[in-house]
């Protein structure tokens, strides 16, 4: 379990099964516009992007893995415990999904956010689950890709890609915590440096020390939550997590930091996440939240949570 995070396997379950009675997130919707979204001020970022988006459309769409070869770099490195790392790896299993299709002109998936900053892409995406609650719905959370570019090609990738029961990571590169928060946090943008900063100063405040007290300087009022576990607005924040919450001192460092990106209005961060294998043994694999920043307040809010089942559902 991601110690850094109280996510709601950590949550009493009569407190969550009041909150799954009492509050529903804002559902999550996909941007139509993929040029918009694929645009940058800096060139290179715009490349980037268009290299992910291109990926994608060709590999993940077509299952060419010919035509695909161009945008993965022969050491690929894979970060989701599901697969091989490595080129052939990544094409392998493209592969076993049957023969080429045609490639589409855009992505075919509901995308969210096309994110960029230094070597990094976040392609956010709009996740459909069967609800566990309820027979015959479905509900909206999200899914993270990030991948790292270097010299036009995708070198690395990470998700949030977890072992399904009775499985064991496959020969993937586990996830490590980065060191180098420093690095991650600065910007030549000083309004990027500053959103960056917040959104790790407000999880090292109310994630990591749990000083609840705290969120009106981080949290808009009507702070809109797209967690389908989660309380939406600031109150609702605040009223959850103290009923559970257990201060700590405040700590320099945040906890479980993989890395941390910014463009535009926002900040997308990637943090450790720790479960067990089908032998009870340990795996990582990396945990995804974006926000949005307005006016120095954290405004919309998207992670990788995905509903939990009641008893007696």
């Amino acid at each position: 379990m991601n110690k850094s995070c109280v996510y709601f396997a950590s949550i009493p379950l009569l407190l969550a099964m009041f909150l799954f009675s009492a509050f529903a997130a804002d559902p999550v919707t996909a941007n139509p516009d993929h040029e918009a979204m694929l645009k940058s001020l800096d060139p290179q970022m715009a490349a980037n992007k268009r290299l992910v988006y291109d990926m994608w459309r060709t590999l993940v769409d077509a299952h060419d893995v010919e035509a695909a070869k161009k945008y993965l770099d022969k050491n690929y490195i894979q970060h989701n415990p599901i697969a091989d790392t490595g080129l052939d790896g990544v094409l392998a299993y493209f592969s076993s999904l049957g023969d080429p299709l045609e490639i589409p002109d855009r992505v075919q998936n509901p995308i969210v956010a096309i994110v960029a900053e230094r070597d990094l892409v976040v392609y956010a995406w709009v996740d459909a689950q069967e609800n566990p609650n309820e027979e015959g719905q479905t509900y909206t959370t999200t899914w993270f890709d990030m991948y790292r570019i270097k010299n036009g090609v995708i070198t690395e990738h990470w998700d949030h890609g977890t072992l399904p029961e009775g499985m064991t990571p496959r020969a993937y590169v586990p996830t490590k915590e980065n060191p180098d928060h420093a690095r991650s946090l600065a910007s030549k943008d000083a309004q990027l440096a500053a959103n960056k900063r917040l959104v790790y100063d407000m999880w090292r405040t109310l994630l990591d020390a749990q000083q609840i007290d705290e969120a009106p300087k981080y949290l808009h009022k009507d702070y809109i939550q797209h967690n389908p576990m989660a309380v939406t607005g600031l109150d609702g924040f605040i009223n959850f997590f103290k009923s559970f919450a257990q201060p700590k001192p405040l700590q320099p460092k945040m906890a479980n930091f993989i890395e941390i990106i910014a463009e535009g209005d926002k900040v997308v961060l990637a943090t450790l996440k720790q479960y067990n294998d089908a032998n009870g043994k340990p795996y990582t694999t990396t945990w995804f939240d974006m926000w949005i920043v307005e006016d120095g307040l954290l405004v919309e809010h998207w992670d990788t949570q995905r509903m939990m089942a009641m008893p007696g559902r």
